[in-house]
């Protein structure tokens, strides 16, 4: 007979392969996630894993088994999870953008912490390509992106405007006005390619976007801005919200382009066959009420 616990560490063990890592996260031995999957394996006749490494790989029959497991298993947990909805555990893998990963999320994070301690939340920080395919391929329960998507395996919630901001750590151009032409040979410090920032800038520049003088490519914000402060020549475009700070201290300016208005959604994604369970319906909630439908960063 299968048990809820053997099932469940399953799960977990699918989404953190790495059994020392997992432990920790559930509180338990590694001993224990060892023997749990063991004996899993023995009534199923079946090994679900590779061992490689000190990693747990799912293989092709782990990933069949998964299919038929894990709704019944969230289920189960959700009938559980009703009788002591103050006490909600669980494990909840999220993937964001460097926008919402670093100045965003971690408020709502926080809070939701605060009131369920026990349910665990991962969150990984990709571009906004990388966090689509993963919330596809049932790697991430959520995602959290600055881009337009049309996909046909996923639903996307809108959950607040952002405006993207051409800025400079050069004084002499803050009080200056000027069209995007005067500024494509300009040092252009830029998001890799995949990046959602990078894609709407390109978009807005239409055919300018070929003429563009692409100095630096920065796999991340915080790249961007040191690059900045070193040299007053470069140029970014980034999010509004990303630099208040800096540009309250005077250590960034925003360069004023009369041509050029740019605005973004910012949305939640996840599959549109992912069960959403109570731990996820909760989390949805802080996630809502944060983002609320006129706030404007």
């Amino acid at each position: 007979m299968l048990s809820l616990k053997e099932l469940d560490i399953f799960l977990n063990l699918c989404k953190e392969p790495h059994v020392t890592k997992l432990a920790r996260k559930l509180g338990i031995s590694q001993s224990t996630i060892s023997l749990s999957i063991k004996s899993l394996e023995k009534k199923l006749g079946e090994k679900l894993f590779d061992r490689i490494g000190k990693k747990l790989i799912l293989n092709e029959r782990g990933r069949i088994f998964k299919v038929f497991v894990e709704d019944a298993v969230l289920k189960l947990k959700d009938a559980e999870n009703i009788f002591k909805q103050n006490r909600l555990s669980g494990y909840i893998k999220i993937g964001s953008s460097k926008s919402f990963s670093f100045f965003l999320l971690p408020k709502v994070i926080c809070d939701f912490k605060n009131k369920y301690p026990n349910v665990y939340i991962e969150k990984f920080t990709d571009n906004t390509k990388n966090i689509l395919e993963k919330v596809k391929e049932g790697d991430l329960d959520l995602g959290f992106v600055e881009d337009e998507i049309e996909d046909k395996e996923i639903i996307k919630e809108f959950l607040c405007k952002d405006e993207l901001i051409v800025v400079s750590s050069n004084p002499k151009m803050k009080d200056k006005v000027f069209t995007i032409k005067e500024l494509l040979n300009k040092k252009w410090v830029l998001r890799e390619k995949g990046s959602g920032t990078r894609h709407i800038f390109e978009n807005a520049l239409g055919d300018l976007a070929n003429k563009l003088n692409v100095f630096f490519i920065c796999s991340n914000i915080e790249e961007i801005k040191q690059i900045l402060k070193y040299d007053k020549e470069t140029l970014s475009v980034v999010s509004k919200k990303v630099v208040e700070d800096e540009i309250k201290q005077g250590i960034f300016f925003p360069v004023h382009v009369k041509d050029l208005k740019i605005y973004r959604n910012l949305y939640l994604i996840y599959h549109k066959e992912k069960y959403i369970s109570i731990i996820l319906q909760k989390f949805l909630e802080f996630v809502r009420k944060f983002f609320k439908k006129d706030f404007y960063l």
